[in-house]
């Protein structure tokens, strides 16, 4: 199985809602090891 996050918040790992993605992940990960995980951060300016 795999899964994306993306990630949009301003205020990158401290938000709220990249708080609760990422519990939801630890969830997803604890019940599927094998799963492949993808994370982009849409707020990160890359250069």
């Amino acid at each position: 199985m795999r899964n994306l996050q993306l990630n949009s918040s301003i205020f990158s790992s401290g938000g709220q809602s990249s708080q609760l993605a990422d519990q939801f992940v630890a969830a997803w990960r604890a019940s599927e090891p094998d799963a492949h995980l993808v994370v982009r951060d849409l707020a990160y300016i890359y250069h």
